[in-house]
């Protein structure tokens, strides 16, 4: 094996498009070599071009004409309090692991990224970094804890879930079926939506260029005769098919128990899954999914955050996670 020789690594800055066409597809290699994945590179310029700035930011770890590390951040408008500030969310984060040769590599990058993230009025990076890399992240570069995400789950066929009972897959089943009718009962009487959250994605047209990189063919987009509109995937997690709903709202763009219920009532009689999940916060009273324990959550969701523009953001304000509206729907995994 050739030794590589670490003077010859180099750090080069993008925006999406003005990536050489040669390394975008190194990128999208590189990518599905350490993810074990099969994206193609359509599915991130995608994902990088249809952003507020119509671009996204990138820092790459280049060894011979070939992108051996990545570091992006994606764009978005929230709302902070009474102001609407851009943000940037962290994705695509490796490094091939023959090249990790200096352990503040990815540190480099992403203080790389932040001078040009500054200059575009880029106030706030948020990430959900997983188990490995959340200590690197926390101690090397500083990121602060915002908090864990939660999980909410609505078992359809247990005996799935658990794999060795299939004998509680019927009346799991019932029990679902008959769940969804009564929390449609309830939804009559508790009318109240959602309160506005204090740190939320911008909605209106923001949110309609959002959902172009958000969503794949992979995705169902529904919305129903009465403009309720809910978004979801199913995937298959080893043995369990796992519906995963990722947004619901009405006319208004309000989360509510009627239209969290019509979205469960979908999936229920569409989809054959064995469980439903939404990653994220509730903040109205609802019968329809249960929240998981910490100690049976599969893997922690640690949302952290680095502020880039104190005289913009507070860090007090963004490390309260009270303050926000973020879960799946918000970060690149599903």
């Amino acid at each position: 094996m050739k030794k590589i020789n670490v003077s010859e690594l180099e750090y080069k800055f993008y925006l999406t498009s003005e990536i050489p066409s040669h390394l975008f597809d190194s990128l999208t290699s590189s990518y599905n070599e350490v993810f074990e994945k099969d994206i193609d590179s359509g599915h991130f310029r995608n994902k990088y071009l249809n952003t507020i700035l119509s671009n996204s930011f990138h820092c790459f770890l280049v060894y011979e004409n070939k992108v051996v590390g990545n570091c992006s951040i994606i764009p978005f408008e929230y709302k902070y309090f009474d102001k609407i500030v851009r943000f940037g969310l962290a994705v695509d984060v490796f490094i091939i692991e023959k090249y990790r040769k200096d352990p503040f590599s990815l540190r480099k990058m992403y203080k790389i990224l932040c001078k040009e993230l500054i200059q575009k009025n880029i106030s706030l990076v948020i990430a959900i970094p997983n188990d490995v890399a959340y200590p690197y992240w926390k101690r090397i570069v500083k990121w602060k804890d915002i908090g864990l995400l939660n999980y909410y789950v609505l078992p359809i066929k247990l005996g799935n879930v658990l794999v060795r009972n299939s004998f509680l897959n019927i009346p799991n089943y019932i029990f679902s079926f008959l769940l969804v009718k009564f929390s449609f009962f309830l939804s009559l009487f508790f009318r109240a939506s959602e309160k506005k959250s204090k740190i939320e994605l911008k909605q209106g047209e923001n949110l309609k260029t959002f959902e172009k990189h958000r969503y794949s063919s992979n995705h169902c987009q529904i919305t129903t005769k009465g403009n309720c509109s809910f978004r979801f995937i199913t995937l298959l997690e080893g043995t369990v098919k796992t519906t995963y709903l990722l947004d619901y709202y009405n006319e208004k763009f309000e989360k509510n128990y009627l239209t969290l219920t019509k979205a469960v009532s979908h999936i229920l009689k569409k989809e054959n899954t064995d469980l439903i999940v939404f990653v994220g916060k509730i903040a109205f009273p609802q019968l329809l999914l249960f929240k998981l324990p910490r100690s049976k959550e599969p893997k922690k969701l640690y949302f952290t955050s680095d502020v880039l523009l104190p005289d913009i953001i507070d860090e007090k304000e963004i490390n309260n996670i009270e303050n926000w509206n973020f879960g799946l729907l918000n970060y690149d995994v599903r």
